[in-house]
């Protein structure tokens, strides 16, 4: 089903979210869900999604978990305080407008939406991932656990976003930017889509001369979660540099770090 088949059915706060020269690929393959892309055109982890993504949602919503699971990367400290880092990011967003934009990339299986509902987020989220079976979740877990959080599902390839320049007070990036081929790209995609003073709030592995943190980015690899070796913390930092995207905190972690950085507003 197209858009133009179906246009009544997409609200204008939707349109207003996405490039125009883009309606024309949008596609509602299943109920809540919009599409740039034909399933079989994405590409497919089946033991990413079938297992370890399930696994993932759990972890990272549980504390208990969340801290016993990443301490074996050897130095995780943003996601020991994760509470603390979406909160920071959601203060920055209310800080711009009070109804704000948030863009969750990629957001995995709705992640991020116990976080949201307990920071008391007002705005918008738009969660953005590759893989339609974790949007399929996504979109099931926001209806029974989150219901009152206004979200937008888009099955999308976050090298490529279907979305406005400019369009998000900010984007938030947790564990996303290590499965992507290209980290760049990826980055440069985040800053495009962010206001002139609007923030990415960026957690990832990086490659580190942990022992113990090299040997998990080696398996992840060889289970084709990973599709290259993430950056150093220096690289990354240049990267996000070369984006338009000027670091503005830290919040530590050799092995996987967290980083907030506000998007430069052009000359």
């Amino acid at each position: 089903m197209t858009l133009s088949d179906s246009r009544a059915e997409v609200s204008p706060e939707i349109k207003s979210l996405l490039s125009t020269d883009r309606f024309t690929e949008l596609t509602e393959p299943e109920p809540g869900i919009l599409s740039t892309i034909g399933e079989a055109e994405a590409p497919h982890n089946r033991r990413f999604e079938a297992f370890y993504g399930r696994l993932y949602s759990l972890v990272i919503q549980t504390p208990t978990l969340r801290r016993a699971a990443f301490s074996l990367w050897g130095s995780a400290d943003p996601l020991y305080e994760l509470e603390t880092f979406v909160g920071d990011a959601v203060r920055a967003a209310r800080s711009l407008d009070p109804t704000p934009i948030l863009v969750d990339l990629p957001s995995g299986a709705a992640t991020l939406h116990p976080f949201l509902v307990r920071e008391r987020f007002d705005g918008t989220v738009v969660e953005v991932d590759l893989a339609i079976s974790m949007l399929r979740r996504a979109v099931a877990f926001h209806r029974s656990s989150t219901p009152d959080l206004k979200a937008i599902f888009l099955h999308s390839n976050a090298l490529d976003l279907p979305l406005r320049d400019e369009v998000a007070d900010v984007v938030v990036s947790i564990n996303g930017l290590h499965v992507v081929l290209d980290h760049a790209r990826f980055l440069a995609e985040a800053a495009r889509i962010t206001k002139p003073g609007g923030m990415l709030w960026l957690i990832t592995p990086v490659d580190a001369p942990s022992v113990r943190s090299r040997a998990i980015l080696h398996a992840a690899t060889a289970l084709g979660i990973t599709p290259t070796t993430p950056p150093t913390l220096d690289d990354l930092r240049r990267l996000l540099e070369e984006a338009g995207l000027t670091e503005v905190r830290s919040y530590g972690g050799t092995s996987i770090t967290g980083l907030a950085s506000e998007r430069v507003a052009a000359d």
